[in-house]
């Protein structure tokens, strides 16, 4: 099981109500040996219902080494907004996604965590916890959930641009973690910003250059992250 792809990004608990998006994801990775997964991206359409539930639909690729570039699976992402926005020095919310294999063998994969955010004067951080299981696959037993992390800081410069750090990490067994060399961990600078392109209509965009800091994480990954918001 990959727990993270090259393309995925650092979910945030905040829902802004009546928007709509429309995302392109892209993410590419410089492989270790015995790696397959080298790219992946996806597009997605999503809106948000009532104030404090956001949910999106994604249809997603794949690049490996092993089939090239193939379609992968369809995904139902949802994000929760648990606390009153500033109310606290803290914002909650719960993510819970459900992804369709291509491979009918893979059954369906099923994630679910808690988003965590606060801010410490111009600067943001975003800590994520995660649990993935895979359901009604054929290797279901031989596969436990599998614990990952998301880790995010910005500086909040200006809304075009903010330059800040992006982490992604799993673990292996959520009850029994893999040796660190074989963990996968990868950290480093990314980009932030938004474009107004029309009234109330922005251009979002984020992007990263991550560095694998161990054998289980590819050795550099360049993701980028493209939404319309209407």
């Amino acid at each position: 099981m990959v727990f993270f792809s090259p393309s995925d990004y650092v979910h945030t608990p905040l829902v802004e109500p009546g928007e709509y998006e429309v995302e392109a994801k892209y993410g590419h990775a410089q492989l270790r040996p015995g790696d397959d997964l080298q790219a992946s991206n996806s597009l997605g359409v999503g809106a948000s219902v009532g104030e404090r539930w956001f949910t999106e639909v994604y249809a997603k690729w794949e690049q490996t080494l092993a089939d090239g570039q193939h379609f992968d699976a369809f995904e139902w992402e949802n994000r929760i907004q648990l606390t009153e926005r500033g109310a606290h020095d803290y914002e909650l919310g719960l993510l819970l996604e459900l992804e369709r294999p291509r491979d009918r063998a893979e059954g369906y994969e099923f994630r679910v965590g808690g988003l965590w955010q606060t801010a410490l004067g111009h600067w943001q951080l975003n800590a994520n916890l995660l649990l993935t299981r895979n359901w009604r696959a054929e290797q279901t037993a031989a596969v436990p959930p599998q614990f990952g992390y998301e880790l995010q800081l910005k500086y909040r410069l200006n809304e075009r641009f903010e330059p800040g750090l992006q982490a992604f990490g799993a673990t292996g067994d959520a009850t029994n973690c893999l040796p660190a060399k074989q963990q996968a961990h990868k950290l480093g600078p990314a980009f932030f910003g938004a474009v107004p392109v029309g009234v109330h209509q922005r251009l979002r965009y984020n992007a990263a250059w991550l560095r694998g800091l161990t054998e289980g994480a590819p050795r550099n990954t360049l993701r980028v992250q493209l939404e319309y918001e209407f």
